[in-house]
């Protein structure tokens, strides 16, 4: 039972950097999660730069959930039902954040599930702590811990 979330490019700000150890601790009684840095890619044109990056996405893995504005909604309760099923399908569920660019069309086709934290366009880096917190809320939710209410 492993979950790992997948981002392009590494984290720059210290708030974020924080946030990201905050409840990667608070997850780690539940289930063993991991982050993985992906180099964004720079390049000429965003086109080619988003091909490199699906490139090296696919070398790490092949079955996944993307973030995406257009994917689908969840409430918490919602998505703590999303995470025990996955995790009792899947050997390792894996979310993947696009980049500042966010991803090509094959990334988003051959992903198993959009998921949307919202409507609204994120920076990349503030979903990664969004979906953490929703991570670290669906296992309370799961183990009927107080934390969502």
């Amino acid at each position: 039972m492993k979950i790992r979330l997948i981002c392009f490019g590494r984290t720059k700000a210290d708030f974020i950097r924080l946030a990201t150890s905050h409840y990667l601790k608070l997850i780690s009684p539940f289930v063993s999660l991991s982050v993985q840095e992906l180099k964004e890619q720079r390049a000429k044109s965003i086109h080619h730069s988003l091909k490199v990056e699906a490139e090296r996405l696919f070398k790490t893995t092949q079955r996944y959930y993307l973030l995406d504005v257009e994917g689908m909604e969840f409430t918490s309760i919602g998505f703590a039902d999303f995470v025990r099923q996955g995790l009792a399908n899947e050997r390792t569920l894996d979310f993947v954040i696009g980049g500042a660019f966010g991803v090509c069309q094959e990334v988003k086709q051959k992903a198993i599930k959009l998921i949307s934290l919202s409507r609204m366009t994120l920076p990349h880096e503030i979903a990664k702590v969004l979906l953490l917190e929703q991570i670290y809320r669906a296992f309370t939710i799961i183990n009927n811990k107080e934390y969502h209410y």
